[in-house]
């Protein structure tokens, strides 16, 4: 993704549009509560921008977030009457997946590890770097800790359709372990079927909101084993080679355990109050509470929390 910053003032003068889905979705509801911008420094002086990933650690009270650049950013959240009423960045520190001669920062999702089993001091962090594809293991501070194997064919870059779109989602399931999205669909496979990957080599397939054009962003595996998604509508075009544009939002939950022949899963849409709200590049997701969710906007300069709420 850093290949925006390059062309990025060579676009001033394009106009940005909103491209509406073709579909019709019907399911549930979600209501954007409160939505506030994450500081663009910390107390240090630490840039805070490019947020593509979002994590709530229970135990320790804290949201962990990873950025385009490689960093790792603990952010202190205060809800009061379901409002974001603080939001403080108290840790900023580099975040690096080192494999073989190659360095990965391009850091596009995060899950934690024992974040919610009453311990304090034994989170592990789990982080999708675009730019590998790899997968690994880290301390909530980013020391390394181990690298992930992923599952075939997500293992070959040269499958993916393109370097930035390759791994962009990871979550984690009591079954299969950890799992994986690309961000479109693979080389030469259905634009119209999205995948999710399982590091035992399960996959579960679903249909994309429309045809084309759209891509799974980020993922949160749910208490009841089903698993919410956020995709986005990519008009394509430079614009999206570099990141920009307005991409509408989709926030849906896919039944993995109800999967039908021929391996297509069953997808509840998510219908936004106001749709002009969900309008915009959000790539970070994670749950913050019962039918609460943050999410996180990937912006050049800064990034934005939102709150939302889902209703069945």
């Amino acid at each position: 993704m850093h290949l925006k910053f390059a062309i990025l003032a060579s676009l001033a003068i394009l106009p940005f549009a909103t491209c509406a889905y073709s579909q019709s979705p019907t399911g549930a509801a979600s209501e954007i509560l409160d939505n506030v911008r994450i500081p663009d420094t910390d107390s240090k002086g630490n840039e805070i921008n490019q947020v593509s990933g979002l994590a709530w650690d229970n135990d320790e009270g804290l949201v962990y977030a990873v950025s385009d650049f490689g960093h790792i950013i603990h952010l202190k959240i205060g809800l009061a009457d379901n409002k974001l009423k603080t939001v403080d960045p108290i840790y900023f520190g580099p975040l690096r997946d080192v494999v073989g001669e190659e360095t990965f920062t391009d850091a596009e999702d995060i899950v934690v590890l024992n974040g919610a089993n009453g311990i304090k001091g034994d989170s592990r962090i789990a982080v999708v770097f675009e730019d590998g594809p790899s997968a690994a293991q880290f301390t909530p501070q980013g020391e390394f800790i181990s690298q992930i194997d992923l599952p075939k064919p997500l293992d070959d870059r040269a499958l993916y359709q393109g370097t930035n779109h390759r791994l962009e989602s990871i979550a984690v399931d009591t079954g299969h372990g950890f799992l994986f999205a690309p961000q479109v669909p693979l080389r030469d496979q259905d634009e119209s079927v999205h995948t999710v990957y399982a590091a035992d080599g399960k996959t579960w397939a679903f249909d994309a909101p429309r045809p084309s054009k759209t891509s799974t962003k980020a993922m949160q595996m749910q208490s009841d084993g089903t698993l919410m998604l956020l995709e986005g509508f990519d008009p394509g075009g430079l614009l999206s080679v570099i990141g920009e544009g307005t991409h509408e939002l989709r926030l849906r939950r896919l039944d993995i355990a109800n999967c039908v022949a021929p391996g297509k899963c069953p997808v509840t849409d998510y219908i936004p109050a106001e749709p002009n709200l969900m309008a915009d590049r959000y790539e970070g997701l994670t749950q913050f509470g019962d039918h609460l969710f943050l999410l996180a906007t990937d912006e050049n300069s800064g990034s934005r929390l939102v709150l939302l709420r889902t209703t069945p």
